[in-house]
C-alpha cells in the first residue's frame, strides 16, 4: 500500500502537471488530492503495522510479518522528511 499511495500521489501531481503546467499543479484540488492519497497510504500502513504486531504478539509464524513492521515506520519517515527537506 506505501508503494501504490507513493506513485499514486506522484501521478496526479505528474498529470497535472503534464496536462496544465505550473498553474495546474497550483490547484487547491491537486493539493488536496497530493494528501488524501497518502493519508490513506498511512491508514493502511497504520492498520497492518497494529494487526502485524498483534500476530506478533500471539506468536504465529508469518513468513513476512517484517513487510508490515516495516512499511508504516517507512512511510511515516518519508513522510516526515520529505515535508521537512523536499516539499517546503
Amino acid at each position: 500500500m506505501l508503494v501504490v499511495a507513493v506513485v499514486a500521489a506522484i501521478t496526479t501531481f505528474a498529470v497535472g502537471y503534464a496536462v496544465g503546467g505550473q498553474s495546474a499543479i497550483e490547484d487547491n484540488w491537486v493539493a488536496v488530492l497530493g494528501w488524501i492519497i497518502p493519508l490513506v497510504g498511512l491508514l493502511a500502513s497504520l492498520a497492518a503495522f497494529v494487526l502485524a504486531i498483534v500476530a506478533k504478539i500471539r506468536r504465529e509464524r508469518w513468513t513476512l510479518l517484517w513487510a508490515p513492521l516495516c512499511a508504516f515506520p517507512a512511510f511515516v519517515a518519508f513522510l516526515v522528511l520529505g515535508e521537512a527537506f523536499w516539499w517546503e
